[in-house]
């Protein structure tokens, strides 16, 4: 099974990610951060998605991350263990689940939590080095709102990183899913 974690900046999307891959790490789980798989695997536009997006630009910025993802996921295909990968805010969105469709064994997980406890996390946290969180208070709140429809899609809602679930919770989920 292949776990995709999405959500707003701050949502706590790498820590839901390593809080699994910890429980379970013994079984063979892996992890990865897509945020810092892009960089590893595009190098040469930056060594960080701040760099990489500051060079080439948010919109050239996603085509390398849906080349990225759907590289991760195909060499995923087959493997005989669970995968949680992190996205980047941005990172759930149209072709993101169009690339989805073409993987039965992906589960989606939206961390929802507030605007509000976002714009802290990004306003006081790591949060704020990335690009997009130079943004006015206002503009996110617009880009979170944006982007909650495709967040909405997920098939597994969290309300925050607090709610527990666990790779088995996945597994029975997406086996009611009919997601293999």
């Amino acid at each position: 099974m292949i776990v995709l974690v999405c959500g707003f900046m701050g949502a706590g999307k790498t820590t839901l990610m390593k809080s699994l891959v910890s429980s379970y790490g013994t079984a063979g789980t892996i992890g990865y951060d897509l945020d810092e798989e892009i960089p590893k695997r595009v190098p040469a536009f930056g060594s960080t998605v701040s760099e990489m997006i500051n060079t080439i630009g948010i919109q050239s910025f996603r085509e390398i991350e849906i080349f990225c993802l759907e590289e991760l996921l195909r060499e995923q295909e087959g493997m005989r263990r669970d995968v949680i990968i992190s996205l980047g805010g941005g990172g759930f969105h149209e072709r993101a689940l169009e690339l989805i469709e073409d993987f039965p064994n992906v589960i989606t997980v939206w961390i929802k939590i507030p605007f509000t406890q976002c714009l802290e996390r990004i306003r006081s946290g790591s949060c704020n080095e990335r690009p997009l969180a130079r943004m006015s208070d206002e503009g996110l709140r617009r880009l979170y709102l944006d982007r909650e429809k495709f967040y909405s899609m997920a098939h597994v809602h969290l309300n925050g990183v607090e709610e527990e679930i666990s790779i088995d919770s996945l597994r029975m989920i997406a086996s009611g899913l009919g997601l293999n």
